[in-house]
């Protein structure tokens, strides 16, 4: 006989009881001996009966239109009673990336058996601008929200509430935009963009391009699970490429066909962090010769990262233990562009690439395959929300199709710190790394930063 087994089991009964619909349920248990070695447990379940969700409001949303929020809802009115379904809603909305907080309410109805459900938010600002990395992203749009109303239009949030995202890059290497709608309708989300980039690869080897895409897609899980079709079209003009360095010479025009998977079971915590779940993210692209390149390739990337929790503080903040690992592979019989080879990113380095000898000089390029992993363990700071040290472990290659992808690896360990200031609205992270292995450029320090309004 366990007295903490027998508590276990009664907290297991109440658990699965409310996932029954039963919210007020108690499990009662009683000790009676019946031989001076044993003894009997009863358990006594008293409930009310089963309830259901009648009513869903939503409080905090100024904006957010609420058929948006109501697409993210994992409980429907008339849905039984399940605490799973609430925690699971309040996931989707911290996932959603349209609010800061979120959390769930639960009343009486007008009948016993009946809940009423609110959920309450706060809306993150509508803008934020990364000073790194130079763009602009203005969150929760509606652009198909125009109005006659002039003055209406003036006041901006008749342009708001939709979840859409628009961000804008003004890099001196990198201009574009991107657009995303992931709310067109319950089943289904829209991505689209355009580009113009820049790559200056050494012994005066230069590289501009010119890239668009669109999709539409579908979606499932409150947008947990989603796949895009897409088509994309790229022109690509390298300058100056010598003898025997593998990316095409000369203009190219290429288009083709892709699909984007994305696969989002992680938990996040009151603070919006990560600490428990995974993630995957693939995609392939497919290309095909056009007015006059000869170029047809096939592109594969994934992603697969994972959180678990080693713990918490008194404040309820997680110590996590995150694993990321990246695959990148380019199939072509002939010499690609160079912005289609892989250059994964280590911190350490300011880039993981291989180096060519020309009687040129020397010329960086990616490779047709490449290989990445991060080990990060988050130890939070209980004076502030959203502060943490960050030690890590990063570990890339790339590597032509002759070549052992794991012969050459860049690897390099470090700190980071990450913080948030005035409400969240000032964001991000300051990084020292030692590399210890690979023959790239290092760069011990680095800093992002974000601020919202």
């Amino acid at each position: 006989y366990c007295p903490d087994l027998v508590e276990a089991a009664r907290g297991a009964l109440v658990t699965a009881m409310r996932e029954r619909g039963h919210p007020d349920v108690q499990v009662v248990a009683d000790r009676r001996p019946v031989t001076p070695d044993r003894v009997a447990v009863t358990f006594t379940v008293h409930s009310r009966g089963q309830a259901r969700v009648t009513r869903i409001f939503f409080e905090g949303n100024a904006v957010t239109a609420e058929p948006v929020m109501r697409q993210l809802l994992a409980v429907r009115p008339g849905d039984l009673y399940r605490e799973s379904a609430i925690d699971q809603t309040v996931q989707n909305l911290l996932r959603s990336g349209l609010f800061r907080r979120v959390e769930a309410e639960t009343l009486p109805g007008a009948e016993p058996r009946e809940r009423y459900l609110t959920f309450v938010v706060v809306e993150r600002e509508a803008a934020s601008i990364d000073l790194v990395e130079q763009s602009l992203t203005l969150h929760n749009l509606d652009l198909t929200g125009v109005t006659s109303d002039v003055e209406a239009l003036g006041g901006g949030a008749v342009l708001r509430g939709g979840g859409q995202r628009l961000t804008l890059y003004a890099q001196e290497r990198w201009q574009g935009i991107a657009f995303v709608d992931p709310f067109l309708h319950r089943y289904v989300l829209a991505q689209g963009g355009a580009n113009r980039r820049t790559a200056d690869r050494g012994a005066d080897v230069t590289e501009v391009w010119y890239d668009a895409d669109l999709g539409v897609g579908l979606k499932a899980l409150q947008n947990r699970l989603t796949l895009l079709p897409f088509a994309h079209v790229t022109w690509a003009d390298p300058e100056g490429v010598p003898p025997g360095v593998d990316i095409a010479a000369g203009q190219q025009l290429i288009s083709g066909l892709g699909a984007r998977a994305r696969a989002d079971f992680n938990v996040r915590d009151a603070e919006r962090v990560t600490y428990l779940g995974f993630e995957l993210s693939a995609e392939g692209r497919f290309g095909f010769p056009w007015m006059g390149s000869d170029l047809t390739f096939d592109r594969v990337d994934v992603v697969v990262a994972a959180a678990l929790p080693l713990g918490s503080n008194a404040r309820g903040q997680h110590y996590v233990l995150r694993l990321e690992g990246g695959y990148g592979r380019l199939g072509t019989d002939e010499a690609p562009p160079g912005h289609l080879l892989f250059t994964p990113e280590a911190r350490g380095f300011d880039a993981v690439v291989r180096r060519r000898d020309t009687p040129e000089g020397v010329v960086e390029v990616g490779g047709r395959s490449a290989v990445s992993a991060t080990v990060e363990l988050r130890v939070p700071m209980a004076y502030a929300r959203r502060h943490a040290f960050v030690p890590f472990l990063d570990v890339a290659t790339v590597a032509d199709d002759a070549d052992d992808p794991l012969a050459s690896p860049h690897a390099a360990a470090g700190l980071a710190y990450a913080f948030s200031f005035l409400d969240e609205r000032l964001e991000g992270f300051v990084h020292g790394a030692l590399p210890f292995a690979g023959d790239g450029d290092p760069a011990y320090a680095g800093l992002g930063l974000d601020g919202s309004f």
